[in-house]
């Protein structure tokens, strides 16, 4: 999809998205965003382990 007056603002992040619902409408140009009444502290965030060869 191609969409040349669509504004790419940035990664919202697994973090964000976690908390958040977020429901876009790409036809008529509206997004709604409304707290996630299910989520739970998000998980921290791990760096993989170097593994030695």
């Amino acid at each position: 999809m191609f969409t040349p007056d669509m504004i790419m603002d940035g990664n919202l992040g697994m973090i964000f998205l976690h908390d958040w619902i977020i429901t876009l409408d790409l036809r008529e140009g509206r997004g709604w965003i409304i707290r996630n009444p299910e989520a739970r502290p998000a998980p921290k965030a791990a760096l993989p382990s170097k593994s030695s060869p």
